[in-house]
C-alpha cells in the first residue's frame, strides 16, 4: 500500500522543490494549492483556501494521513505584518478539524529561526523564545497549539526551524536582493555587515526536509542549519568576487529584530542524519 503524504502549500517554493524531492512510486500525495496549479506529475492537487475553510473542503483529502507536511504561510515579505495573526488562526483551525477528518500519523511543518527573537550565540532546540516580530511570534503560537493537539490526537511531530536560506529564487531576503543588483548590474548595498548568522544554500536545505519529514521521526523541534556562524560581510564578499558584483557596506542600519550573532545548533540534526546515513 503507497504511504500517503498531505502537503499543504505544496504549490510553494518551497513545496513544489519538496515534491520533487520525495515524489516516488511508493508515495500518494495530495499538494494543496490557492492561485495557481503547479506542473508536478504524479500529484493530486487540492485547491484550498485557508481563509474560507469549509468543511467540505475536508472531504478533498483521504480519512487516513501517513504524513502531514505544512509549509503554509503569507505575507513574508513584511514580518512585522498585523496579517500574520490571521494566518495563524486559519492555520490552526484548519489544523484542528484536519485531524478530527483523519487519522494523521505524523505532522511536519516549517518554522523559522525568527522565534528566538534577540537570543545570542549558538541555539539549542530547547533555549527560550523571545520572538520580536508579528510573524515569529505567531509562529511561535501555532507551534504551541499542536503542542496540545499532540498530547489529545497522539501523532508524530517534528517542527523544522529553518535558519537563514540563500541560493533560491524566491522575491525576498538578502540573496534575492543580491542577485537583482547583479543583473541590473547597479552596486549592492548593505548594512556594514559585522552580523554573524546561519547560512546554508537552498539544496542543502531541501536534502535536510526530505530526510527529516521522510523518516519516521518524533523529534519535536529541530534546527535545519549549519551550527556555524558566519559574517555576513564575508559571505557578500564571496558572492560579489563570484558574480563581479561591487558593493556598498554601511548604506542601511542593522534591523531592530535580530540579534548581532547567532547561529543554530546542528547536534539534533546531525544525530538524525547519521541515523538515516
Amino acid at each position: 500500500m503507497k504511504k500517503i503524504i498531505v502537503i499543504i502549500g505544496g504549490s510553494s517554493f518551497i513545496g513544489k522543490k519538496l515534491i520533487n524531492k520525495i515524489n516516488k512510486k511508493n508515495l500518494l500525495i495530495y499538494s494543496t494549492y490557492f492561485k495557481n496549479i503547479p506542473k508536478i506529475s504524479n500529484v493530486k492537487h487540492v485547491y484550498l483556501n485557508l481563509n474560507n475553510l469549509r468543511n467540505e473542503d475536508l472531504n478533498k483529502f483521504p480519512k487516513m494521513i501517513d504524513n502531514l507536511i505544512i509549509l503554509s504561510w503569507g505575507d513574508l515579505n513584511n514580518y512585522q505584518s498585523p496579517k500574520h495573526e490571521f494566518f495563524y488562526k486559519d492555520l490552526n483551525k484548519f489544523t484542528k478539524k484536519i485531524l478530527i477528518h483523519a487519522k494523521v500519523h505524523e505532522i511536519n511543518i516549517v518554522g523559522s529561526c525568527q522565534e528566538y527573537g534577540l537570543a545570542n550565540g549558538e541555539l539549542s532546540e530547547n533555549a527560550k523564545c523571545f520572538p520580536t516580530t508579528n510573524y515569529a511570534k505567531y509562529k511561535l503560537k501555532y507551534l504551541n497549539q499542536v503542542k496540545k493537539l499532540k498530547f489529545k490526537h497522539n501523532f508524530r511531530f517534528n517542527w523544522l526551524r529553518l535558519f537563514y536560506i540563500y541560493g533560491d529564487n524566491r522575491d525576498r531576503g538578502i540573496w534575492s536582493n543580491f542577485m537583482k543588483a547583479k543583473k541590473a548590474n547597479k552596486v549592492f548595498k548593505m548594512s556594514k555587515g559585522e552580523q554573524k548568522f546561519d547560512f546554508l544554500h537552498i539544496n542543502t536545505i531541501m536534502k535536510y526536509m526530505q530526510i527529516v519529514t521522510m523518516s519516521k521521526n518524533d523529534l519535536g523541534i529541530i534546527n535545519i542549519c549549519s551550527g556555524k556562524p558566519t559574517k555576513l560581510i564575508d559571505l557578500i564578499r564571496k558572492w560579489a568576487s563570484r558574480y563581479g558584483v561591487k558593493i556598498k557596506v554601511g548604506f542601511y542600519p542593522y534591523t531592530n529584530y535580530e540579534s548581532m550573532a547567532y547561529w543554530g545548533s546542528n547536534k539534533k540534526l546531525k544525530r538524525v542524519l547519521l541515523d538515516n546515513a
